[in-house]
């Protein structure tokens, strides 16, 4: 039934569509004809739009062009020459110099800032008006560029002053001495001391010191000359440095004769071997490597420090030392000497080579060293003794039955692992490691007797050691004469 009843309706529906097409047809059409008029009139509207914000920018960039190029800009903006404490030492001194200038070329900026700053009610009125008043601009713009001009001519004579002054202190001012010994060492008492060496480089370097002290003394009293508060002006100071070149030249020279007996001089160890040093270094490297190394007095990674101590360069020498450090000390190991500074790093004693002692103790275990699993130890077999009595049970343990059991000790191969105690001594200074490492026990095996007959005679222990030797040094070229104010605003 339903059915029924929908066809129905859709065959009526289909009958009037039929019988009013035409009415329907001429209802479209006016609809689009409306909505295409009203694109049209909306396309049109937005282009009149887009022209009319063209033309507003237009005028508003030709403003904007106007206000740039009439824009007071700061007199200084382009002196970039001097660091910024010339920068206002010399503006200062314009400012001192030509104030009336200044306020004039101040006054005529605040004219064109308020032709300029005219506020308007849109982009066409702001530009008429500052085409208006562009002949007065012009007129303004004249007479500030003049006036800017004459303040740039001032300043530059105040920059032309003060660049010659800050050549003339950097001129003078020395330069800084490399070498800084540190403060004195407590004198080291042991019997491995060589005194005659020790006594030579403790007075070498009481002289390094001294010549330290006057060197800053003369550097100072150029300091003071250079830096002359007193004068209010650089024109005053540079007449200042005129007058005082001489006193300068005599401290320039001292600076430079003081830094030539402290950078200009080392001492030099002449006895360098290097491959025994170079043994020295791999037995403490192999020492480090080892993967167990324990010590109840040192510690391992103190031992073989990789920096040196700061006194170490009053020397020269053609291999680095080997650097150990037992009990708050360095020992710098050389070929023919031993160098002993204390934990700041100041020299204190020379020790004769035969004071280096070592002691390689191995022995035997059936497990690894300390339990580690991955020891370098070696692989051995060893005898050991054993304990056992005459009369025993099956599972070994001793038979109750009779009362006369003795023990017996009787010698068996056992499989097990080497590790081993490497003791370093250093006159009265030792330091000793039990170590997993086979590699370190062979590497301080064959450093043992690596200083064995070598003596110092004490005669000649300071000559057949160490020596001054003389590095290049270039005194400083003469300098011009310092010319004075008046001699350099005529060269200007």
């Amino acid at each position: 039934m339903e059915i029924v009843i929908a066809v129905i309706a859709v065959i009526l529906i289909i009958a009037l569509i039929i019988e009013y097409i035409e009415y329907i047809l001429a209802f479209i059409i006016a609809i689009v004809a409306i909505l295409g008029i009203a694109a049209i009139i909306a396309k049109i509207s937005e282009s009149a739009k887009e022209k009319k914000q063209a033309r507003e920018n237009a005028m508003k960039s030709e403003a904007d062009g106007i206000v740039k190029k009439y824009t007071p800009c700061s007199i200084f903006s382009n002196s970039g020459k001097l660091s910024q404490e010339d920068f206002e030492a010399a503006k200062s001194r314009v400012e001192r110099s030509i104030p009336e200038k200044l306020a004039s070329c101040k006054e005529l900026d605040e004219k064109i800032s308020s032709i300029l700053c005219f506020s308007a009610e849109s982009a066409d009125a702001k530009l008429r008006y500052l085409k208006e008043n562009q002949a007065e601009l012009d007129e303004l713009k004249i007479r500030r560029d003049a006036l800017h001009e004459e303040i740039m001519r001032e300043y530059s004579s105040a920059d032309m002053i003060i660049g010659r002054m800050n050549t003339v202190v950097s001129v003078y001012t020395p330069a800084k001495i490399s070498l800084t010994p540190v403060a004195e060492a407590p004198a080291l008492e042991d019997k491995g001391i060589c005194a005659e060496i020790t006594d030579f480089v403790h007075n070498y370097k009481a002289e390094i010191a001294e010549s330290i002290s006057l060197f800053n003394e003369a550097e100072q009293n150029i300091a003071d000359i250079l830096g002359f508060r007193d004068a209010d002006t650089p024109e005053e100071k540079l007449e200042h440095l005129r007058r005082e070149q001489g006193r300068l030249e005599e401290l320039r020279k001292e600076c430079s004769t003081y830094r030539k007996k402290v950078d200009g001089r080392t001492l030099r160890i002449i006895c360098d071997d290097k491959q025994k040093i170079s043994q020295i270094k791999k037995a403490v490297g192999a020492l480090s490597a080892s993967k167990k190394c324990t010590s109840g007095t040192t510690d391992a990674k103190k031992f073989a420090p990789k920096s040196t101590p700061r006194d170490l360069a009053l020397f020269s020498y053609e291999c680095e030392p080997a650097v150990l450090f037992i009990d708050d000390l360095y020992f710098c190991l050389f070929a023919g000497i031993i160098l002993v500074f204390d934990k700041n790093g100041a020299f204190s004693a020379a020790m004769k080579p035969t004071a280096f002692k070592v002691a390689v103790e191995r022995k035997q275990t059936k497990y690894r060293f300390d339990g580690a699993v991955d020891s370098d130890s070696k692989a051995v077999t060893f005898t050991e003794m054993r304990t056992t009595w005459v009369y025993t049970k099956k599972d070994g343990t001793p038979d109750l039955r009779y009362k006369n059991n003795p023990t017996i000790e009787f010698p068996a191969t056992v499989d097990g692992w080497e590790y081993g105690v490497i003791t370093v001594k250093i006159g009265s200074h030792s330091a000793a490691f039990t170590v997993s490492s086979s590699a370190a026990l062979d590497a301080f095996e064959g450093i043992k007797d690596i200083y064995a007959g070598l003596r110092i005679d004490s005669k000649n222990a300071v000559s057949s050691t160490l020596k001054i030797e003389e590095q290049e040094w270039q005194e400083q070229e003469a300098l011009p004469p310092i010319p004075s104010f008046t001699e350099t605003k005529n060269i200007r």
